[in-house]
Parts: C-alpha cells; structure tokens; sequence
C-alpha cells in the first residue's frame, strides 16, 4: 500500500494526465462540432469548463466535511476519468457544451477534495508537501500530453485516446484514492456551530483569489487553444 504522501502525489499526477489528454486531442473534438462552423463556435464549449467549476466549488467544502477527503476524492476522481470518452463523442455543440459543463463540475470538486487531503496528509507527517504534490499534477500532465501528441501524430483515433487514457484509472485509482488518510468528516466546529454551506471570500483570502483567477484563466487558455492554434 502506497503511503499517504505517495497516494495524495499519485491522485495530483492522475488529475493532472486527465486534463491533459483533454487538451492535447482538443482539434479533433473542435473539428467534430465545428465543420464548417468556424473556428470559433467551440469557444461556447471550452468556456463551460469554467461555468461548471464556478458553480459547484464553493459547495464542495460541505461535501468533504460530511463524509470526508478521501471518499469526495475517490468519488470526483471515478467520475472525471469516466466522463472523459463521452465528450469526443457528442454529436453536436449543445451537448458539448453540457458535457464539458460536468467535467469542469468534477475537475474544480475534485481538486478541492484532493487538496484537502494533501494538508492532512501534511498535518500526519508534519512537513510540507504540497508544492511536490502539486509538481506530480505537472508530471502527470506533461506524460499524457506527450502521448496524446504521439497518438495524434500516429493518427490514432480521439476516441480511442480517451478510452485508453481513462481505462487505466477505472480500475487502478481506488488504490491511491484509498491509500490516502480518511481526516474525519468535520460535522461542526469546536463551537457547536455547523459549517456553512456557502463562504463568501474576503480580505486577504479574496485576494489570492484573483490571483488565482488570473493564473488559472491564463493556464485555461493555453491548455485549451494551443493544439487547435497549432494544427489549423
């Protein structure tokens, strides 16, 4: 069994490859809803990512509290590997974009869960581990990414790539997922007082957030136009 350090670095790379594989076969589900569209019209698409984040992170705290880090983990992870054949093949623009929607939903949420399972892990060791954990999201990325080029190069099927790259995951991710400490669902604070279901930021905290947002949109942008800029 691998230890909680190593399983938390192992679901950062796995998240990290996911999202790769995404966006280096990106010109083939452009080209799939965009045929004689324009280059554009995915822009609708790839914004929806973005919307689905938004939308449900500010509720994934609650989640965690009630059954924990390690579960949310496992249960967003399963969903975002499975999602991902399923967005090469829709048929059209609308259910791309519905889609893409629900893989943002689980691509935010399950970076949240995973992150809190980092700082637990770091609490049990008592040193910091996050800036490598955070590095193993990159490795992960940075392999899948060359193996979608390669596949691409070798004219591989989109939707061949996709299943083979969340097929491994399937059935190989419940091991680091499970791995990781199970930090006690929080039901409520030492005061008695539940957490609330929804935080506003303020103060130094809304800050880095939009340093964040400004990072994070300038990551997006990249990851999701460079292959189509490239090809076309």
């Amino acid at each position: 069994m691998l230890s909680p350090c190593w399983a938390v670095a192992t679901v950062f790379a796995v998240h990290g490859s996911i999202s790769s594989s995404l966006a280096a076969r990106m010109p083939l589900v452009a080209d799939h809803i965009a045929v004689g569209a324009g280059i554009s019209k995915p822009g609708y698409a790839l914004v929806m990512p973005a919307v689905g984040r938004l939308l449900t992170m500010p509720f994934v705290g609650r989640v965690v509290h009630r059954i924990g880090g390690r579960q949310a983990t496992l249960l967003l992870i399963s969903g975002r590997a499975a999602l991902l054949p399923f967005i090469a093949l829709m048929p059209s623009l609308r259910t791309l974009a519905a889609a893409m929607f629900v893989a943002g939903a689980f691509a935010g949420t399950v970076e949240l869960a995973m992150n809190a399972e980092g700082i637990a892990a770091e609490r049990e060791l008592g040193r910091s581990i996050m800036p490598s954990r955070h590095g193993m999201w990159s490795v992960g990325g940075f392999l899948a990414g060359g193996l979608g080029w390669l596949l691409a190069h070798a004219h591989v099927d989109g939707r061949a790539t996709f299943a083979v790259s969340a097929s491994p995951w399937s059935g190989w991710r419940r091991g680091p997922a499970k791995a990781c400490r199970r930090a006690r669902p929080t039901r409520q604070s030492e005061s008695g007082e539940k957490p609330p279901s929804f935080a506003l930021p303020r103060g130094s905290i809304l800050v880095i957030g939009l340093v964040g947002f400004a990072a994070v949109f300038a990551e997006a942008d990249s990851a999701d136009w460079s292959a189509v800029y490239l090809v076309s």
